[in-house]
């Protein structure tokens, strides 16, 4: 036992040697920065995508602080639960007073204490709250009270209208088959109670899950009829991902695997992220405080598994092989390879790099532009033209013209 214990924390050691290798050698200028403060929840979503193990205690104070030096564009916090860490509120008013231009996002299921949403409200740009509806269409996918939620959610509602009028609150839902008809009438009831509040609404991933839209493509199709004509009556209704995406809501009843869908949105969609250079602007900071990008993250996981499979079975060979490999794909190469999670990328970000907005920007570029620092512009520009697009304008990413800024 104890010669295994030395093992695997040699491999973990080795691990984070890789780590710093891809961060030293990407050098992320960071756009964006997704905070997952801890993956633990107080709610048990069963469609829920992030990881249950912890690796590692969550330290915050770390990952504040990385934050801050980091100073990127955007911060988004996500979880598990954000408002788990007592000091919450505290880390926000520390990276608003650090940052004070930066767009500061934060996503909560609401089952928390109503006064640390209240006591975060005057930091953040956007709370996000996520709930999928009423009564049982919430308590039966995700647990909690909906009551609750939505109690917290008015609250703070009022009590941003006390603040300066720029913060702004998001109704995020999960569509399945299962409350996907409930949706249209959840919606008007939030529209009801507060037209301002605006909703994002997406389909549970995979979409071809037993309960997911890919089986039902009446269903989806229906739904996003029935919000086309709320959005026409002026309600604040946003589909992303593969709801606002015709090409992946399938038409034939046929089953289709997640390959088979990203397969076909390469082959169908404009533009579709063969080549990912996203990882230079996107970067994520794990509970434990350490910098990743979406690759490193994802790779450094199978790796860390493959391995420890490796150790059990004793073929260090096999294992050394395996992390040599990610030393050549991930450190040595250049930043260029297939990513076919495109889910999972902010498409905004690639409308930018490739500057295709035309006279219709991106809802999203408001979370970077006219918040990077000279420098940032400097070397993403510089970046962007010798790797992504030669005639990148790096104008759409600096300040608004002045008339825009009074009209926002």
């Amino acid at each position: 036992m104890p010669g295994l214990n030395l093992r695997r924390r040699g491999m973990n050691f080795a691990i984070e040697m890789l780590r710093r290798g891809v961060i030293l050698r990407r050098r992320p200028i960071p756009w964006e920065i997704t905070w997952f403060p801890t993956f633990n929840c107080n709610l048990n979503c069963g469609y829920c995508c992030v990881p249950r193990e912890n690796f590692s205690s969550p330290r915050p104070e770390k990952a504040c602080q990385t934050i801050i030096d980091l100073k990127p564009a955007s911060v988004s916090i996500l979880g598990g639960e954000p408002y788990l860490i007592p000091k919450m509120p505290e880390y926000l008013r520390r990276i608003r007073e650090a940052l004070p231009k930066v767009y500061l996002f934060i996503t909560t299921n609401g089952m928390v204490g109503k006064q640390r949403l209240l006591d975060s409200a005057s930091y953040l740009d956007v709370l996000c709250v996520s709930i999928d509806g009423l009564g049982d269409y919430q308590r039966k996918p995700r647990g909690g009270d909906p009551e609750k939620i939505l109690d917290n959610v008015w609250a703070y509602n009022d009590h941003r209208k006390t603040l300066d009028g720029k913060h702004e609150i998001c109704i995020n839902t999960v569509a399945t088959t299962d409350n996907i008809q409930h949706l249209p009438e959840f919606f008007q009831y939030i529209a009801d109670r507060d037209p301002s509040i605006y909703i994002m609404c997406q389909g549970m991933h995979p979409f071809n899950a037993s309960n997911g839209l890919g089986r039902r493509p009446d269903l989806a199709d229906e739904f996003v009829a029935k919000v086309a004509k709320q959005q026409a009556d002026g309600m604040h209704v946003f589909l992303v991902g593969q709801l606002a995406d015709s090409h992946t809501r399938l038409k034939s009843e046929k089953s289709h695997e997640v390959e088979e869908l990203e397969a076909t949105h390469r082959q169908l969609q404009d533009g579709a992220l063969y080549t990912c250079h996203q990882e230079k602007f996107n970067a994520m900071i794990l509970p434990h405080g350490a910098l990743h990008t979406c690759r490193s993250y994802s790779t450094l996981n199978k790796l860390r598994t493959a391995i420890s499979c490796d150790i059990r079975e004793k073929h260090p060979v096999r294992a050394l092989r395996r992390y040599l490999g990610c030393w050549r794909d991930m450190v040595l190469k250049p930043m260029d390879f297939e990513c076919g999670h495109f889910t999972g990328c902010p498409e905004w970000l690639e409308d930018i790099l490739q500057t295709k907005a035309g006279d219709c920007d991106p809802e999203e570029i408001a979370r970077i532009r006219g918040r990077l620092s000279a420098e940032s512009i400097r070397a993403s520009a510089e970046f962007i033209r010798s790797q992504v697009n030669p005639k990148f304008d790096e104008a759409m990413i600096k300040d608004l013209p002045a008339q825009a800024t009074a009209t926002s």
